[in-house]
């Protein structure tokens, strides 16, 4: 009887008898997983927040360094030839725009506004116009709170850092007293110089995936270390006092939270209990695949990411410094000198890393046709340590070459692209200092090639893995030297297809790079 009451039931209200229940518990699941939601995605913003306020008091500290250099600088400067060494100071730091001196009575007397004065010294005159015309004190009085000022006082000396906004334009002035408030002098700081400096600062304080970016009153971007101009950012904090006009954000292109995208959260919560079994099967198969798909992606972003990072570094560098000087605002030849010497330092670094992104792209799509023939090594090397020359005399590594000569059936072009790449590793991650020893050997038709440097060596578990593609032992250092995680991993295929190999071991201090190719009995020409 009961049996038939069901029976009689219409098909929708025994779909319904099943689908309610399962909707009710859908909807309660779903709510959990959005308030869950919601709470990893502000944890994950309180995080980024505590990030970014570590790395703004970083940036300050780096900052009061550069201050108190300033104050060290200027206080030991003579008083019967303080405007002379004021001039000197101007012409030899880089973060010194311009110079003045102030009078016990208030009166400009540097630069001297009697004579015949350049556009940039008039344009200096007339932006600080308010200080130097005595309607504005230089200093605070005392027990006055400044909080965009930075005051120091050690009776009779007194120094200030002191913000400054003319014609919609934030600039830095920095000056000191040696007779409590009377006779000012001080310096106003380059911006650009500054700018760059905070660059390179901020380049080694992000991580993957993240951006930093300064900005000023009017959300204006003033340095990024990615391409945030055109993004909107999340989390942001103040500069404080060393640069009130200036706030950090932080542009992240990690998600903030781990897991499913939204879509799937909804269509999971919905169907998840209809089709349990299913589900359980197919999130399983779809475990496996997202694993390996995001390997996969990570990879690749990692690689694009790190090849931006590298090509955006000594892009930036080389705009900046050419615009200084073709602008004219680098007068000193010395300067001039460092800059352009910077400029074919950076186009090098450039060269280095487009060949090996073309290198590896040729090997990727089979394109890459080596022609091994009778070759001199010993040709190779002088090639290469010529190249690296001044970056070895800048770690302060010592190479010692094989006396006796080498003969190898290689490629040319590919044995020097083997060469560079493990002498370039050599001065990023052994850059302490010591003697890279390059030994040569001979045994059953092979030539035995070691690279033996004294730096602080590879982890065993990572000697197998630094020869795969985009595999870097330590983000940090790779930050501060540069590099893509392909040296390694072309100069092992190109060994390879030469009929040789490339092997990473380590003996006592340092690490040790063999290479190992067919030997030629006939000598080059």
């Amino acid at each position: 009887m009961t049996y038939s009451r069901f029976r009689n039931l219409p098909v929708w209200s025994l779909t319904a008898l099943v689908i309610l229940p399962v909707l009710v518990v859908a909807g309660v699941g779903m709510r959990m997983l959005l308030r869950e939601q919601q709470r990893l995605e502000q944890q994950a913003e309180n995080a980024q927040t505590r990030l970014l306020e570590q790395t703004a008091e970083r940036l300050r500290e780096r900052m009061e360094r550069v201050r108190a250099d300033l104050r060290l600088e200027l206080t030991r400067l003579p008083s019967d030839s303080l405007d002379e060494r004021l001039m000197d100071l101007q012409r030899r730091h880089p973060l010194v725009r311009n110079v003045f001196r102030v009078s016990e009575e208030g009166d400009v007397e540097l630069p001297n506004p009697g004579i015949n004065l350049d556009e940039e010294t008039r344009e200096f005159l007339q932006r600080y116009g308010m200080l130097f015309s005595k309607r504005m004190q230089w200093f605070a009085p005392e027990g006055e709170k400044k909080g965009s000022r930075i005051k120091i006082k050690s009776s009779p000396l007194r120094s200030e850092w002191r913000p400054w906004q003319w014609a919609d334009r934030d600039s830095l002035l920095f000056y000191v007293s040696r007779d409590n408030g009377k006779n000012v002098y001080g310096v106003e700081i380059e911006m650009a110089a500054l700018y760059a400096r905070m660059f390179v600062w901020m380049r080694e304080m992000s991580g993957r995936g993240e951006e930093l970016v300064l900005l000023d009153r009017r959300n204006r971007v003033l340095i990024t270390t990615g391409d945030s101009e055109n993004r909107s950012w999340g989390v942001s904090t103040e500069m404080g006092a060393y640069l009130p006009f200036a706030r950090l954000a932080l542009v992240s292109d990690v998600p903030l939270e781990e897991g499913l995208p939204h879509a799937y959260l909804y269509v999971a919560g919905i169907f998840g209990l209809l089709l349990l079994l299913c589900i359980v099967g197919g999130t399983l198969g779809l475990t496996a695949w997202v694993n390996r798909s995001r390997k996969e992606a990570l990879q690749k972003t990692s690689f694009v990411s790190n090849v931006s990072h590298e090509f955006k570094t000594p892009l930036t560098t080389l705009r900046l410094y050419s615009e200084l000087l073709l602008e004219g605002r680098v007068k000193d030849p010395e300067k001039q000198k460092y800059y352009l010497t910077t400029v074919r330092t950076e186009s090098e670094r450039l060269a280095r890393l487009v060949h090996n992104v073309l290198d590896f792209s040729r090997l990727e799509m089979g394109r890459s046709r080596l022609h091994p023939q009778p070759y001199c090594l010993n040709d190779g090397l002088k090639t290469v340590c010529e190249r690296l020359h001044e970056r070895f005399v800048e770690a302060g590594i010592e190479v010692e070459c094989p006396d006796q000569k080498i003969y190898g059936n290689v490629d040319p072009d590919a044995a020097e692209q083997i060469l560079l790449n493990l002498m370039d590793n050599a001065v990023k991650y052994a850059s302490s200092g010591g003697v890279l020893r390059i030994e040569a050997a001979i045994h059953e038709e092979k030539v035995i090639l070691t690279f033996q440097d004294e730096g602080p060596g590879i982890p065993k578990r990572e000697r197998k893995k630094i020869f795969e593609a985009f595999h870097q032992v330590d983000e940090r250092i790779t930050r501060e030297g540069g590099g893509t995680g392909l040296g390694l991993h072309i100069s092992r295929r190109l060994a390879r297809q030469m009929k040789g190999d490339l092997t990473c071991s380590t003996s006592g201090r340092g690490c040790c790079f063999t290479w190992t190719f067919p030997v030629s009995r006939e000598e080059t020409s």
